[in-house]
């Protein structure tokens, strides 16, 4: 190759990499930008802990390994192995419901547990319901 043919070649072949290279970048944030937030929650939490109290009186611990919230909707849905532990005036453990997943209104503080629910009373059998929900 002559000096000029290899000027060219590289001149071409850098060409179509900046090319290349900044028609990814368009198409990334072409693809980024498309994306919506619509029906997707606003916050999503892990591994969740919540006690809920009554004029500082524990009233239920609730437990599942995710959450899902929805500000405008007013709406929280917790999903795999959740696990709601009641307790009474005194803060005494009085019964557990377990589920797969439960959904909860907020502005009626509304659960609803589906899927495999269990209820266990303070000294009572554990009574499972299947395909609740």
């Amino acid at each position: 190759m002559h000096d000029e043919s290899k000027k060219q070649f590289v001149f071409v072949v850098c060409y179509l990499l900046v090319g290349l290279i900044l028609a990814g970048c368009r198409s990334v944030n072409t693809q980024l930008n498309d994306e919506t937030r619509e029906g997707r929650p606003d916050q999503e939490s892990w591994g969740v802990e919540i006690t809920l109290t009554d004029e500082g009186i524990k009233r239920a611990v609730v437990v599942a390994d995710h959450l899902e919230k929805y500000n405008e909707r007013q709406f929280i849905m917790l999903e795999n192995n959740v696990v709601v532990d009641f307790y009474d005036n005194t803060e005494r453990h009085t019964s557990r419901l377990t589920a797969e997943r439960a959904e909860i209104e907020e502005q009626s503080n509304y659960m609803r547990a589906m899927g495999q629910v269990g209820i266990r009373q303070r000294g009572d059998a554990f009574y499972r319901y299947p395909g609740l929900g």
